[in-house]
């Protein structure tokens, strides 16, 4: 089993460098293996947003979407940072492709997975709001099919010194973006767990990021199996898709946490991810203390 922790960024209420560093090296003396970022690039002012700015907003309650006022590193840039300051499993979890170039990404990347020499995952996944990709000057509504060109465009130019294209977002010939990374490819998981998610993981990824509850059960438990239903379907072998679990240790005592891993263990799940993310926790040192006391309880 691999355990990481998600950064709390967006539910804390200063962000400073030293708050980073402090929470980096809770993370590293606590024993886990890696660390997740989030990702979103803008934020909307609820009472100036359009009706209907949150209605694909996958948390149910659509007054929790996140908001401008929801802070989120940028990703690539503090895996960067934490590249060469740690040893740590770096991860995006996850970066919302569709509103980004596929040519920079893919740059980017590289570049963070040259500097941890191999550390990286790339978590990817559709995004759900709409205003977001507006300003991005994305089109919403195709940003599925635009994920997958942009994974198998990926793959090649973590792959190919140069590569040629033609899809219907992106054509070009003998292209390539210098600097090949470490990894080759890159691995690519998905991030979600709606029925159309999990399609596209079993097909396309090399894992899949579960949030701490499914849209399609109760737990990674409903969804693993879906998920393995479509690998085989499109002709892969089930065990070489990793999952990543997000355990939300704020509301568990020790023995739930413990149980819950095991539960999971039992159903598949290679990869758990730690989250403490809580709106009645505001300061990194509530969020450290959290941490630390899921890793007790987890590696006993």
């Amino acid at each position: 089993m691999n355990y990481g922790v998600i950064y709390p960024g967006h539910h804390v209420e200063e962000h400073r460098v030293d708050e980073l560093d402090a929470w980096t090296d809770a993370v590293v003396s606590s024993g886990f293996g890696h660390v997740v970022f989030g990702d979103h690039v803008l934020g909307v002012d609820p009472d100036l947003a359009p009706e209907g700015w949150n209605r694909e907003w996958p948390g149910g309650d659509l007054s929790k979407a996140y908001t401008y006022r929801n802070w989120f590193r940028e990703p690539l840039t503090v895996l960067s940072y934490l590249a060469g300051r740690t040893e740590l499993g770096l991860a995006t979890g996850i970066v919302v492709l569709p509103q980004r170039q596929t040519a920079l990404f893919a740059k980017q990347a590289a570049e963070v997975d040259l500097l941890s020499k191999g550390r990286l995952r790339v978590g990817v996944g559709v995004g759900w709001n709409p205003v977001e990709f507006d300003v991005l000057d994305v089109p919403f509504a195709r940003r599925g099919a635009r994920l997958e060109e942009q994974i198998a465009l990926l793959r090649k130019w973590w792959t190919e010194p140069t590569t040629t294209f033609h899809g219907e977002f992106h054509d070009f010939t003998g292209v390539g973006v210098p600097g090949l990374p470490h990894q080759r490819p890159i691995p690519i998981w998905l991030g979600g767990s709606s029925p159309r998610a999990l399609e596209r993981a079993g097909r396309l990824a090399d894992g899949c990021f579960l949030p701490p509850a499914t849209s399609v059960g109760h737990g990674p438990e409903d969804a693993i199996p879906i998920l393995h239903e479509h690998a085989r379907a499109a002709g892969r072998d089930p065990a070489s898709i990793g999952v990543e679990a997000r355990l939300l240790v704020t509301p568990m005592d020790d023995d739930t946490i413990r149980a819950t891993r095991d539960r999971w263990v039992d159903a598949g799940v290679t990869h758990i991810c730690v989250d403490s993310q809580d709106p009645s926790l505001r300061t990194m040192a509530e969020h450290i203390e959290h941490t630390e006391r899921a890793a007790a309880a987890l590696f006993e």
